[in-house]
C-alpha cells in the first residue's frame, strides 16, 4: 500500500461526485463522512482490512474494492480506537495507516518548532504570513514596497498589526512575470531581512526558489524558506535545508510563472496535488527532521474551478500530517469569481480564508493583516463562546 488520502465529503456536491465516481449506493455516505482511499493494496492486506471491518463494526466500512484501491469510511469515535489499540493487526502496512488515522484523530498537540531564540507553535494557528514582496512587478503590491526603507517599515507595520510571520520575496510569480537572477534578488531581499531583523524577532520567511539566495537570506536573518516550485527547479536546495534544518514549505505548481497557465489540465486535480505534496515531503523530511509545510498552490498552474475544489476540500491535505498554508488573498480565481478588481477583493479572500482556518489551515499568507487578524479573533470568540 503505497498511498492512502483522506476524502472528507465536505457537500452534498462532493458526496455526489464521490458516489458516481465510486458507484456507492444512495445514501451509504453523507455530508461530514471521513472517507480514505487505499492504494495499491496487496490481497493479503485486503483479507486483513475485512477482517478489522468485521471485528470493528460499525464504525469501519469498506464501501468499494477493485484490483487498484479500496475505499473505506470510518466512524471516529472512541470506541474505534480502543479496538484498534487492543486488536492485533496482522499486516504492517495497514497497521501504519491506522496508527496515522489514530494520530489524525486523537492528536492534542500541534507541532512547536523552536529555532534559536524564536518558535512556530502551530497551537496558535492559524499563523497570519504578511507578504512583503521587495519587487517592482507584483500582482498586488508591485513597486509599492521597493524602496528598502519603505520595505522595512511596512514589515514593522504588520508586526504591530499582528502578523506572526513576514514572507521577504524579491521575484514576482504572477502569470507572466519574467524572471529574476539571483545577483539582482539578493540585493532586493538581503537589505529588508537584515533590516527587519535590526528591529524585531518576528519569524522571517524567505520566498524564492533559488538555493543561493535561500542560504544568504537563512545567513541574514530569516527561519523559513517558502518554495514556489517543492523543489523542482533546483536540487541544491535540498542541501541548504540540510545545512541549517530549518522549515521549508512546499508548494505545488506545474511548468514555471511564466508558463504554468498554460498546463491546466487535471484528470482528478486533488488527487494530483496530494500525491505531489505527499511524495515532496517523504523526500524532504530526513533533512530536517520533517519540519515541512505545505501549500496546495492556489493560483498556480490552476484554474478557478481548480482553485474552489482544491479550498472546498482543504481538509483532506491535513490527513498528510504537516501544517498547511494556504494562499489566497487577493488572487485571480476570487476576482473572476466575484467580478472584482484588485482592489476590491478584500471580502472575498478573508471569507475564503476563514473557511480555510475551518478546514485545518495552519498558515495563512495574506496582503490584508488588519482584516485577517480581526477576523481570526473573532471566529476563536465564536468557536470558544
Amino acid at each position: 500500500m503505497t498511498n492512502a488520502r483522506l476524502l472528507y465529503v465536505s457537500s452534498a456536491q462532493r458526496q455526489l461526485a464521490l458516489s458516481g465516481e465510486y458507484n456507492l449506493t444512495e445514501g451509504i455516505i453523507r455530508e461530514g463522512d471521513y472517507l480514505f482511499k487505499l492504494e495499491h493494496v496487496r490481497q493479503k492486506d485486503s483479507l486483513a482490512l475485512e477482517k478489522i471491518a468485521r471485528k470493528s463494526k460499525p464504525f469501519l466500512k469498506i464501501l468499494f474494492k477493485n484490483n487498484k484501491s479500496l475505499i473505506i469510511k470510518i466512524i471516529p469515535e472512541k470506541e474505534f480506537f480502543d479496538f484498534l489499540e487492543k486488536d492485533d493487526i496482522e499486516s504492517p502496512d495497514l497497521e501504519a495507516f491506522f496508527n496515522k488515522v489514530t494520530k489524525y484523530f486523537l492528536k492534542n498537540q500541534k507541532p512547536v518548532w523552536k529555532m534559536g531564540s524564536r518558535v512556530i507553535d502551530f497551537n496558535d494557528a492559524p499563523l497570519i504570513m504578511g507578504i512583503l514582496n521587495v519587487t517592482p512587478d507584483s500582482f498586488s503590491d508591485g513597486g509599492q514596497f521597493f524602496d528598502k526603507n519603505k520595505a522595512i517599515d511596512h514589515a514593522l507595520k504588520m508586526i504591530d498589526l499582528g502578523a506572526d510571520i513576514i514572507d521577504v520575496g524579491g521575484e514576482s510569480t504572477r502569470p507572466g512575470a519574467r524572471q529574476v537572477n539571483a545577483e539582482d534578488e539578493l540585493k532586493r531581499v538581503l537589505p529588508v531581512i537584515k533590516g527587519i531583523r535590526k528591529y524585531h524577532d518576528v519569524l522571517i520567511s524567505i520566498d524564492s526558489y533559488k538555493s543561493n539566495v535561500a542560504d544568504s537570506a537563512i545567513q541574514a536573518g530569516a527561519d523559513i524558506i517558502n518554495d514556489i516550485s517543492g523543489m523542482s527547479f533546483n536540487d541544491n536546495m535540498l542541501a541548504v535545508i540540510e545545512k541549517y534544518g530549518c522549515p521549508y514549505v512546499i508548494m505545488h505548481m506545474r511548468g514555471t510563472p511564466q508558463t504554468m497557465q498554460d498546463n491546466l489540465r487535471y484528470k482528478d486535480v486533488q488527487n494530483e496535488v496530494y500525491n505531489f505534496l505527499l511524495k515532496k515531503c517523504e523526500v524532504v523530511a530526513p533533512y530536517n527532521d520533517g519540519r515541512l509545510i505545505i501549500d496546495p498552490g492556489f493560483g498556480f498552474a490552476k484554474n478557478i474551478q481548480h482553485n474552489l475544489l482544491l479550498l472546498r476540500d482543504l481538509i483532506d491535505f491535513s490527513f498528510i500530517g504537516k501544517p498547511v498554508l494556504v494562499g489566497v488573498s487577493r488572487k485571480s480565481f476570487i476576482g473572476k469569481t466575484l467580478g472584482m478588481d484588485i482592489e476590491n477583493r478584500v471580502t472575498g479572500s478573508i471569507v475564503s480564508e476563514l473557511y480555510a482556518t475551518l478546514k485545518n489551515a495552519d498558515i495563512l499568507r495574506v496582503h490584508d493583516v488588519t482584516q485577517t487578524v480581526q477576523a481570526k479573533k473573532m471566529l476563536n470568540h465564536i468557536l470558544g463562546a
